[in-house]
Order: C-alpha cells, then sequence, then structure tokens
C-alpha cells in the first residue's frame, strides 16, 4: 500500500531514518539520472568515517612506546640481575568501541571529465547534533567556498537547521539550492508534514536549464519497494514531537 501521508511520512525519523537514507539516495539518484541532459551523469558517493560510542571522532593515535616483535631493543649486561615483576590487580578497562558510519551524497558530473558540477546532500540526524554537525559544516562551507553547486535536503524535523544568513520560511522541512555564481543568494524550498513534496530544481553549468526533481514522485517508488508500512509502528507517537494540531491531524489520517 502507498504511505498513508501526502507528502513525507513523519514517523520514519524516529523509527526508520537510516534505513530510509540508504533507500532514498539510489531512488534520487535514479530520478536525476533520467532527467539529466547528455553532458551530465549522476553518481552516488559513499564516505566512511569513524567515531567512538559516545560520538567523539577517532584521531589516528601513535603509540608513546614500541614493541618491536623479534627485535631486542638492548641486550642485558652479562651478571645483571632481572627484575621480578610485582604482582599486578586486574581491573576492566573502559573504552569506546569504534562505530563505522557512511554518509551518502550525490555527484552531477561531465559525463566526459567526471568533473563535479553539483553535489546533493540529504542531511542526517548526525549532520544536525555535535559532534557530527561541526564536521558537516566544514564540509558545507568548503563546496560553497568553491564554484560547485549545492542542493541540501533536510528532510527532519528534529536537530539544528544549517545555518542562513537570514531565517528560514515557516516549514517542517527545507531544501536549499545554492548556484555558486549566485552566492550568497539561494533558493529554498519550505513545506510541512501535511503538504507534498516540492518538484525541486537542480542546477547545472552554464546557461544549461535546471532539472526538475520531483521528491514526492521518489519518495512513493522507495516507499512501495521497501514496503515500509510493514516496518513503521504507527501504533506509537512521532519523534520529534510534533504539535497537539499535527499530532490530532496525523490520528485523523491513520484512522
Amino acid at each position: 500500500m502507498p504511505s498513508p501521508f501526502p507528502g513525507l511520512d513523519p514517523f520514519l525519523e524516529g523509527q526508520m531514518w537510516a534505513d530510509f537514507h540508504r533507500s532514498f539516495i539510489p531512488k534520487l539518484r535514479g530520478t536525476l539520472q533520467r532527467a539529466l541532459p547528455d553532458a551530465y551523469t549522476a553518481h552516488i558517493e559513499e564516505y566512511v568515517y569513524l567515531t567512538l560510542s559516545g560520538g567523539r571522532r577517532i584521531r589516528r593515535i601513535e603509540p608513546d612506546v614500541f614493541v618491536l616483535d623479534g627485535v631486542p631493543l638492548s641486550r642485558p649486561q652479562s651478571g645483571t640481575r632481572t627484575a621480578t615483576i610485582s604482582p599486578p590487580v586486574t581491573v576492566p578497562v573502559a573504552f569506546g568501541a569504534p562505530e563505522e558510519r557512511r554518509q551518502l551524497q550525490i555527484e552531477v558530473r561531465f559525463r566526459q571529465t567526471s568533473e563535479v558540477v553539483t553535489v546533493l546532500e540529504m542531511l542526517s540526524p548526525e549532520n544536525k547534533r555535535a559532534p557530527g554537525r561541526v564536521q558537516y559544516l566544514k564540509k558545507r562551507d568548503k563546496l560553497l567556498d568553491s564554484r560547485t553547486h549545492l542542493v541540501e535536503l533536510d528532510l527532519l524535523r528534529g536537530g539544528a537547521r544549517p545555518p542562513m544568513a537570514r531565517p528560514l520560511p515557516r516549514g517542517d522541512y527545507f531544501v536549499m539550492a545554492s548556484r555558486w555564481e549566485q552566492r550568497p543568494q539561494a533558493n529554498v524550498w519550505a513545506f510541512t508534514l501535511r503538504e507534498r513534496m516540492p518538484v525541486i530544481g537542480i542546477p547545472l553549468a552554464g546557461e544549461d536549464a535546471d532539472v526538475p526533481l520531483d521528491l514526492q514522485a521518489a519518495f512513493a517508488a522507495t516507499w512501495q519497494e521497501a514496503v515500509y508500512d510493514r516496518l513503521v509502528h504507527y501504533d506509537r507517537d512521532p519523534e520529534p514531537r510534533l504539535s497537539p494540531a499535527d499530532l490530532e491531524w496525523v490520528r485523523e489520517i491513520l484512522k
């Protein structure tokens, strides 16, 4: 069955976001690929980084003392007495196990040269809270300081919004498209959970017209393929919390 909601399903964010993120990006790429002019191609790029269980990034740590297998650092002098190791107390070590995190993005490139023209970022919860927000904003600043167009999908109600020079219009979800030639100005689509997701424009190079990308059509195809109605628990309230009016609207939809 299709999603019961006219736009984005508000239950996905708190229950199935990682799964949805991995499923939605390929559908967006496929939709975009079919609409691009012949001079362009769309690619999915994956970035992997490690964090500790507390959320901190892992840096490469060099040990203070090396043990070289099979290579003695020095030989004991003849006649010297070997010290006896004092008996230790056994205590468990507390440590944060490394956790692998993956982030997908779509890159629009020139077919002949593979030069990146546009980057499409779909924000994850880690991009909107510390410490991942700091890392994402550094990456975002580099893109905004380059000759690459940036399209940013913020389909999450929770977390801190990426910074803008002026307040965003009213909405639950936002899409920002920044052409490098027009910065700091950017196009913004704002919509609520009660509305259909918009058809946005993906900027290309030079005088080439923006390519329409129908977010709702890609969402519907993702939903049908994953059969999310079998995975989402509609007997729970959506997270993050909705306003009383929106929660009542959701409950009426589900009836």
